[in-house]
C-alpha cells in the first residue's frame, strides 16, 4: 500500500514538473461578461500599467470597493504587469501594495482598497 501511494506521489509530481494538465489562460470579454451578468458595473477607464497590458483589462465597480483586472496573453506577461505595478508604486502605498494586488495566472487584479470576502470571491469566481 505504501509503495503503491508513494508510487502515485511521484507521478504527480513528475506530471506537475513536465507541465501536465497547462494554465488556465483568462480572457477580458468572458472575465467582464461574468460580472455584468453578475450585477457588477465595468469600464474601460484605466490606469497607465493597465492601458499596456497585451491582453486587455477592464475596472470594476463593485459595492464599496473597485479593482483593476489586467490580462497579459501569457503567465510571464501578467508577471511584467504586476513587476510594473510593484515599481510604479508610491513609497506611501508600497507597504501595502501584497494586499490589493494579486495575480491569477495570466491574470493581475489591484484593488483600490483590500477586498472583502466576497467581492474577492465575485471576482476570482469569474477569472474566465
Amino acid at each position: 500500500m505504501r509503495r503503491l501511494a508513494l508510487i502515485a506521489i511521484l507521478a504527480a509530481l513528475a506530471c506537475t514538473v513536465a507541465g501536465c494538465g497547462g494554465q488556465t489562460t483568462y480572457t477580458v470579454a468572458k472575465s467582464k461578461s461574468c460580472l455584468t451578468e453578475r450585477g457588477a458595473k465595468t469600464d474601460d477607464t484605466l490606469d497607465f500599467v493597465a492601458q499596456t497590458a497585451n491582453g486587455g483589462a477592464f475596472n470594476t465597480e463593485l459595492s464599496d470597493n473597485s479593482v483593476e483586472v489586467v490580462f497579459g496573453q501569457t503567465v510571464s506577461d501578467a508577471k511584467q504587469l504586476q513587476f510594473a505595478y510593484q515599481r510604479f508604486a508610491f513609497k506611501n502605498v508600497q507597504a501595502g501594495l501584497s494586499d490589493v494586488l494579486r495575480r491569477y495566472n495570466n491574470a493581475v487584479t489591484l484593488w483600490h482598497a483590500h477586498p472583502s470576502e466576497s467581492d474577492l470571491a465575485l471576482v476570482v469566481g469569474c477569472l474566465r
